[in-house]
């Protein structure tokens, strides 16, 4: 990277970072209604699993603390399967996530493992006071990349450049059955 880009994007997190510590509230305000129309998203894509009685999605409050932004609640959700009795979360991690705008963690809860748990991220808009709403889930883990079919780079990015983002896609209701699918197969 040429000094002049290096300067550019440490402004920008500089002007970032003053943003957010000036604006907590809103910053706080937007990642909670991003994870409600997350979780709102994922019922809908597990509607037709819902009303077949295959699982249930459950919504809870989780107490969250991040150095900038201080304490907060905000909405968590648990998919479960009653014929196993296996329990997904899908739980918020951090809003201030390097590259992006926002994590949040898809695991079994009982085999939580990094490599057995997908990272969900929210695309993080070009200016930082600006809304997004695009999330993108981990690919599945190696060798089974081939059942994703739309694996690379991400046009727009998540804050990053696209070569730092192979291993990610859409989060559509394709990749979210794939994700679960692999979790309850563990």
């Amino acid at each position: 990277m040429a000094l002049r880009e290096t300067l550019n994007k440490m402004k920008e997190y500089a002007e970032e970072r003053a943003f957010i510590l000036e604006n907590p509230g809103e910053i706080i305000e937007d990642w909670t209604g991003s994870l409600e129309d997350l979780f709102s998203e994922t019922k809908g894509f597990l509607q037709s699993y819902l009303d077949d009685g295959l699982m249930n999605i459950v919504e809870y409050q989780v107490e969250k603390k991040e150095d900038i932004l201080g304490d907060y609640t905000c909405p968590a959700a648990l998919i479960y399967v009653p014929s196993e009795s296996i329990k997904i979360n899908m739980r918020p991690v951090e809003r201030l996530v390097a590259g992006s705008a926002g994590r949040v963690d898809l695991y079994r809860e009982d085999v939580h493992m990094q490599d057995r748990m997908f990272r969900i991220l929210r695309q993080r808009p070009p200016k930082l006071e600006e809304r997004s709403r695009k999330w993108h889930i981990q690919d599945l883990p190696s060798g089974l990349g081939a059942l994703t079919g739309e694996l690379g780079e991400l046009a727009g990015g998540l804050g990053a450049p696209a070569r730092n983002l192979r291993g990610y896609r859409e989060f559509n209701q394709r990749s979210l059955e794939q994700s679960i699918e692999f979790l309850v197969n563990l």
